[in-house]
């Protein structure tokens, strides 16, 4: 070895590590190649603790044979594990089920505590009934190995409830008192009354850790919602519930079941995303006093000629929600109506004129109010 190589064979371990860091892999792969020591820092296993895939579209056939080697050479190390496959289309679905499957087989060694895959969006782009399966069997199969898991995050999935069900079998069997942040919206096609599916009911009850949930609410019950102030007690400190026009989102949960539940968990605070709706008699019943609120985020949608009747949707959470600190909410609206509203008009045919009065009750308990509009609902043609 040559002076100048024994000289960086002598730098501190520590040194080279951090900026093994701060390097992509190629510049590691070449960094690497400086000197034995610094080959054998290369597989440093706090190198490879995280690890981030994008295997969209047809870069799923690329990216998943990179996939493949890391897990073969780092996998054991893998603690924080995020997939990206966004926007996927009939024809790439079948490359990326073939990466996963293939990367998922290696990675059996590996012990998760994080996992993220977001807008897998089943329902909407997998065709093919062959690949979709296939891939919720690899998912089952590898999270019952997962011991150790404790952030899930499967956002827009849209899983058919059997296969949904699956998996959430699989982590709960695994990681069942682990899991402390669960997010699952959107999880499950949308139109389908998941709080009645007995499956459902018993595999979300197995999880017993859980601080953060993130679910729609076709996947909450009264029973679910006794379920959670039974195992989640002192532990469940934030909700956000997310309310879609096309999923079932007629039952009611009532106020002594969230009484429960917020007795149980005392720091719980819950957030509701209201898509599409703006009606008072849809979103009222939903909103009950009980419920431990402290943001809402309320979408009308574009349907101009809808009978919102906003002002009792904002009398009723101002009535039911003034002792909360602060409560953000956007209402989306159409511009004439909203200039109307902003003017203290009386109401109009759409009944959504605001009673007199109605911002200093808002104004007094410090909640703040977010109007968005939609410019070109002004626009005549």
């Amino acid at each position: 070895m040559d002076p100048e190589h024994s000289f960086w064979e002598y730098l501190p371990d520590i040194a080279v590590i951090e900026v093994f860091k701060h390097l992509g892999d190629r510049d590691r792969v070449n960094m690497a190649l400086v000197c034995k020591n610094w080959n054998r820092l290369l597989g440093t296993p706090c190198l490879w603790r995280s690890r981030h895939f994008d295997m969209a579209g047809y870069r799923a056939q690329i990216i998943g044979t990179r996939a493949c080697k890391y897990a073969e050479r780092f996998g054991s190390y893998l603690k924080r594990l995020t997939i990206t496959c966004s926007h996927p289309s009939y024809h790439t679905c079948k490359y990326f089920q073939k990466a996963m499957e293939d990367m998922i087989s290696r990675l059996q060694k590996a012990q998760l505590e994080e996992f993220e895959m977001e807008r897998l969006e089943l329902d909407r782009f997998w065709k093919y009934e062959s690949p979709r399966e296939r891939l919720i069997n690899s998912f089952v199969r590898f999270f019952k190995t997962q011991k150790s898991l404790q952030y899930f995050d499967m956002s827009m999935g849209q899983f058919p409830v059997p296969g949904g069900c699956r998996i959430l079998e699989a982590v709960a069997h695994g990681s069942g008192d682990k899991v402390s942040d669960m997010l699952i919206e959107d999880f499950f096609h949308s139109r389908l009354a998941v709080f009645q599916v007995r499956r459902y009911i018993t595999s979300i009850s197995k999880f017993t850790n859980i601080k953060y949930l993130a679910l729609n609410y076709n996947c909450l019950s009264e029973d679910i919602v006794e379920i959670f102030s039974k195992n989640l007690a002192g532990k469940l400190e934030a909700v956000n519930i997310k309310v879609y026009r096309n999923d079932p989102h007629f039952h009611h949960i009532s106020g002594y079941a969230w009484r429960l539940l917020k007795s149980a968990c005392p720091r719980l605070r819950v957030a509701f995303w209201l898509e599409s709706m703006g009606h008072s008699s849809e979103i009222i019943p939903i909103l009950v006093k009980d419920i431990p609120v402290w943001d809402i985020h309320l979408w009308t949608g574009y349907d101009d000629d809808a009978e919102w009747h906003l002002a009792q949707t904002i009398d009723h959470i101002t009535d039911s929600y003034g002792h909360i600190i602060v409560c953000e909410f956007t209402i989306s609206a159409n511009c004439l109506l909203l200039k109307q509203n902003l003017n203290r008009h009386t109401p109009n045919s759409h009944g959504n004129g605001f009673a007199p009065g109605t911002h200093l009750i808002i104004l007094s308990i410090n909640m703040e109010i977010h109007f968005e509009c939609n410019l070109l609902n002004i626009i005549k043609s």
